[in-house]
């Protein structure tokens, strides 16, 4: 007797039970190092050392259970997200809403605790960055409620409403004998921010097209297509641009910028860190103008500044120089000047150690897309 293939209703069950199983044992094993990890997977170092000052700040707030009860919520919360993420319960579509509201949180906290800096003596007002996080937990829940289990809806409402509470965001802010776990934060947010801004963004690129403002999913590797950071319509407009004029700025900035050959030659012909301070100097061109000012001065303690922590030297004096004077003026075009120096510095060094290559020349035809 034949056996039957499992009906699409017995599928679904048994998806459903091994997602379960991946959430029960995240939640078992997010009290070791599981937690962590996850965290640092969204959110990089800086969001591990965040997590440890909000406990920090916490203990002194509510005591060392309370804080440490918070604290695990954020970390059993972190682990059923990346099962969530990598089981594709939740997708780029589900999150691209998010992006923004992310954004502006980050950047209203930031802000908040730099005036602070500035101004000690001055008291801060959170009702604004309070009522953001109020916004951030509605969505938060409207997202996860079909997927989690109400006590652990309950754990994401508790934990938004302390940390973006009007409570703990004034004694954060404004206590003085907070000052320490204040500090700590604003320094790694700041890094933190910095970090996703030169990405172009404050989360993990979606598999959607990377166009500002198009919705439209960016196209999967398919037989001889090698796929695309773009959708379709976006991707055969770039594409027909660079077949036309295949200057560098195609593999620095658009969908050439991880191809890996070129990325080996130009890690060995360029100066170094030459080619991460144009796209950030790209990125900042195209960041909305509340947060060109944070991104500036980022991109200069990074590559530019006497105490860089990944030097660009080959820019001359004068450019140098402009960028320095202007740094906190917000102008779109502030590194501009400094695009076009590392474009001449780059461009024969591409033509004569890429331009005309086998991988040169696999890139094209493997980005083409066929005619219906």
């Amino acid at each position: 007797m034949a056996l039957e293939p499992p009906s699409e209703e017995e599928n679904r069950k048994s998806q459903s039970t091994a997602v379960s199983m991946k959430k029960f044992m995240a939640t078992k094993i997010s009290k070791s190092s599981a937690g962590q990890k996850a965290i640092a997977h969204f959110l990089g170092a800086q969001g591990t050392t965040i997590i440890h000052s909000l406990q920090q700040a916490a203990t002194k707030d509510v005591g060392e259970a309370r804080a440490k009860q918070l604290i695990e919520n954020v970390y059993v919360l972190a682990c059923k997200g990346k099962v969530l993420f990598d089981s594709k319960l939740i997708t780029p579509a589900n999150t691209k809403e998010f992006i923004n509201p992310i954004n502006q949180l980050a950047i209203s906290v930031f802000l908040m605790l730099e005036a602070k800096k500035k101004q000690p003596a001055k008291k801060a007002d959170v009702t604004s960055v309070a009522l953001k996080f109020a916004q951030m937990e509605v969505m938060l829940l409207n997202l996860l409620k079909p997927l989690i289990k109400e006590k652990n809806q309950a754990k994401v409402s508790d934990t938004v409403k302390y940390f973006g509470g009007p409570g703990f965001l004034d004694l954060l802010v404004n206590d003085m004998t907070y000052h320490e776990y204040k500090t700590t934060l604003h320094r790694n947010l700041k890094l933190l921010i910095n970090e996703r801004l030169e990405e172009a963004d404050l989360m993990s690129p979606p598999r959607l097209c990377k166009k500002q403002g198009c919705n439209s999913e960016a196209l999967e590797e398919d037989g001889k297509f090698a796929g695309s950071h773009y959708c379709a319509n976006h991707h055969e407009e770039q594409m027909k641009v660079f077949l036309t004029e295949p200057t560098v700025h195609h593999f620095l900035v658009e969908n050439g910028f991880d191809y890996e050959p070129f990325v080996s030659m130009a890690e060995k012909a360029f100066p170094p860190n030459s080619r991460l301070l144009y796209r950030g100097c790209a990125n900042y061109t195209d960041a909305s103008p509340n947060i060109r000012r944070i991104f500036a001065e980022g991109i200069f303690e990074k590559y530019l500044a006497s105490n860089a922590t990944h030097p660009v030297t080959c820019l001359s004096e004068a450019c140098f120089a402009d960028i320095h004077k202007n740094l906190r003026s917000g102008d779109p075009a502030l590194f501009e000047p400094c695009m076009k120096e590392l474009t001449a510095l780059f461009t024969p060094i591409y033509k004569q150690h890429f331009m005309g290559s086998e991988a040169f020349k696999d890139y094209c035809a493997t980005r083409k897309l066929e005619k219906s």
